[in-house]
């Protein structure tokens, strides 16, 4: 569906090899890692087209059963888990003690997996016949260049100048002002530790219900130096939002290439750069 990439590694004759990221909800329904109680997190759950395809297929399909004993037989050691689970109490406990109720539930967690998992597989493979859910695919609807120029530790201020241009659906966007910023990136536009590249174009629409657009990229703060940036796996949004915090998600910015001119991360480097990058829509929308 999502959270996944394939990589052809021409190491390996060009073999296919899964790499997963995102992996924000690994321990989700159920788990009490994730703080839920309830069902148990299944053993088979193929809800995109290539587990749906694999666990399908009779040979990658015993070679996945085959895998999970081999994991319960070799990985899955209780006594080594629940050690792990103490030695972490104790640490935490020296700066705070609000989580200890929910350990409990890990360990109990831990001490009764394996059961669960066996009487699953108790039958042979389980049987899976559910329908996939819809497709979360991007769809191309866009595309967008901007330049800015400003100093990086700006975020926030509107300091620097620039130029947006847009075209959405064929229909070309024009603003009547634009400002620019960078520097250490917001927990809502960024992951932690990266840099923010921002466009902020305002428009004087009558009526306009979201006056500003606000283009966000992230980046490395070393990358922020003079050349050319690829970040063909980064995401970056395009908003609408309004002066009292109100925002849209026009789409995700794909295929993104950053030109610096200027370029430092320390505070007030002078950061002048071109943004272009594809919108695409289809994710959280």
């Amino acid at each position: 569906r999502n959270n996944f990439w394939f990589y052809f590694n021409p190491a390996s004759g060009g073999r296919a090899e899964f790499i997963p990221w995102g992996i924000d909800a690994i321990f989700a329904g159920g788990s009490p890692l994730a703080g839920a109680q309830g069902a148990p997190h299944p053993v088979v759950l193929p809800l995109s087209k290539m587990t749906d395809r694999l666990y399908l297929n009779p040979t990658t399909q015993s070679a996945y059963i085959a895998e999970l004993n081999n994991l319960l037989a070799t990985v899955w050691d209780e006594a080594a888990l629940l050690a792990e689970v103490d030695r972490m109490e104790a640490l935490l406990l020296m700066v705070d003690s609000s989580f200890q109720p929910h350990v409990q539930a890990v360990r109990d967690f831990i001490t009764g997996r394996r059961a669960e998992v066996t009487a699953e597989l108790s039958g042979g493979p389980p049987p899976w016949n559910s329908m996939l859910p819809s497709a979360t695919c991007l769809a191309d609807v866009g595309n967008v260049t901007a330049t800015i120029a400003t100093t990086w530790g700006s975020l926030g201020s509107l300091a620097g100048s620039g130029t947006l241009t847009m075209d959405i659906n064929n229909v070309p966007e024009t603003f009547s002002s634009v400002f620019s910023e960078a520097g250490a990136g917001s927990p809502v536009f960024s992951e932690a530790g990266a840099g923010e590249l921002r466009g902020v174009g305002c428009r004087m629409s009558p009526g306009q219900a979201r006056p500003i657009r606000v283009i966000s990229v992230p980046v490395q703060p070393e990358f922020v130096t003079p050349g050319v940036v690829d970040l063909p796996g980064s995401l970056g949004f395009a908003i609408n939002a309004n002066i009292a915090g109100a925002i849209d998600l026009v789409g995700l910015l794909v295929n993104i290439q950053v030109s610096f001119t200027q370029g430092g991360s320390n505070p007030g480097d002078p950061v002048a750069a071109t943004i272009t990058a594809d919108v695409a829509t289809g994710l959280f929308q």
